[in-house]
């Protein structure tokens, strides 16, 4: 089993919002008071096997379907067929609100693909 610690903070737009949808720059920190967490230890096992999945904090009552529905598009991607093959038992844990503006979507992506990383499914410079 890897030991997984993975935690994204999200982001602050002082100026830009909308200008980055037509292609133009924004100016963007991050927001390192809120933040998604993801803990504890997972490997992919030839034979099929259970992920035990919790999740403490904001959505977090939806947040496990969320996640193992963005983590299944990732294998899909990444054309390993083998979904079920990751075993073990994660936490996640979230103060980052959806829908805020405040870059959960991205969050969620980013740790998803930095887990994928752990796994040696993606390397790290394809994280981007």
């Amino acid at each position: 089993m890897k030991k997984i610690n993975i935690e994204v903070c999200g982001k602050w737009i002082l100026s830009g919002e909308h200008t980055v949808l037509r292609g133009g720059q924004a100016l963007v920190f991050p927001l390192l008071s809120k933040k998604i967490r993801l803990k504890g230890e997972v490997q992919l096992h030839k034979e099929s096997q259970n992920l035990k999945l919790s999740a403490q904090g904001e959505l977090s009552s939806e947040l496990p379907s969320l996640f193992l529905a963005v983590l299944s598009r990732s294998f899909e991607l990444l054309k390993f067929n083998d979904f079920n093959s990751i075993c073990g038992e994660l936490e996640i844990n979230n103060s980052l609100p959806f829908g805020s503006g405040l870059g959960a979507s991205a969050s969620l992506c980013v740790m998803i693909s930095r887990l994928l990383n752990e796994l040696d499914l993606l390397p790290k410079l394809e994280i981007f």
